[in-house]
C-alpha cells in the first residue's frame, strides 16, 4: 500500500527526493487501527528554536496499509513539502497552510472512487467546517476553484494560486 502513496505523489509531481527521504526518516509512525488514542495526534509537528527558526518537522502519521492511511500520509507529506525549505529559517504558519494538503487529499479521494474513503473525507470536511477554523474553512472551500485550474506539472503555480485565491476569501 505504500506504493499507492508513492505512486500518487509521483504522478502529481509533488515527489521530491530530499523531502521524501526527510519525511520517511523523521516520521513517527503508528498502527492506525490498533492505537485509537493516537488518531487525534495526526499532524506535522513543527519544532522551532527560541528565535523562531524552524528546526525540525515531525510528521506523526499511521503506517500506510490502505487508502485511508495513504490519504492521511498524503496530507502530511504535502505539509512537509511546503515547510521543508524553511528548515533553519524563520517561519510562521499562515491561514493558507491547509489549502494544498487538503487539495491533494481531496484529489486522492476523487481519483480513488472508493466509497468508504469518500465517506471519510466527508466526515473530515464536516469536522473542518464545524471547527470554524479559518485555515480549514479555506481549504475545504477552495478545492473546486483549484481543481478547475490544476496542472499536474506545476506545484509552484498551485502555491501561487492559493496565495491569490486566499485574498478572495
Amino acid at each position: 500500500m505504500t506504493n499507492t502513496f508513492f505512486k500518487f505523489i509521483n504522478e502529481h509531481n509533488i515527489y521530491d527526493k530530499n523531502v521524501y527521504d526527510y519525511y520517511i526518516k523523521h516520521s513517527d509512525n503508528f498502527d492506525y487501527y490498533n492505537e485509537d488514542f493516537l488518531i487525534n495526534w495526526i499532524c506535522c509537528k513543527l519544532i522551532f528554536n527560541c528565535k523562531g527558526f524552524l528546526k525540525e518537522i515531525r510528521p506523526f502519521v499511521p503506517n500506510v496499509v490502505d487508502d485511508k492511511t495513504a490519504l492521511i500520509n498524503i496530507n502530511q507529506y504535502v505539509h512537509t513539502l511546503l515547510t521543508y525549505n524553511y528548515l533553519n529559517k524563520k517561519f510562521k504558519l499562515n491561514d493558507d497552510c491547509e489549502i494544498l494538503p487538503k487539495f491533494y487529499e481531496k484529489l486522492y479521494v476523487l481519483e480513488s472512487n472508493n466509497n468508504s474513503l469518500i465517506e471519510y473525507e466527508e466526515f473530515l470536511d464536516r469536522a473542518a467546517l464545524e471547527s470554524n477554523d479559518k485555515k480549514y474553512l479555506l481549504a475545504v472551500n477552495m478545492f473546486n476553484e483549484l481543481l478547475n485550474t490544476y496542472d499536474y506539472n506545476k506545484i509552484n503555480d498551485m502555491i501561487r494560486k492559493t496565495k491569490r485565491l486566499i485574498k478572495k476569501y
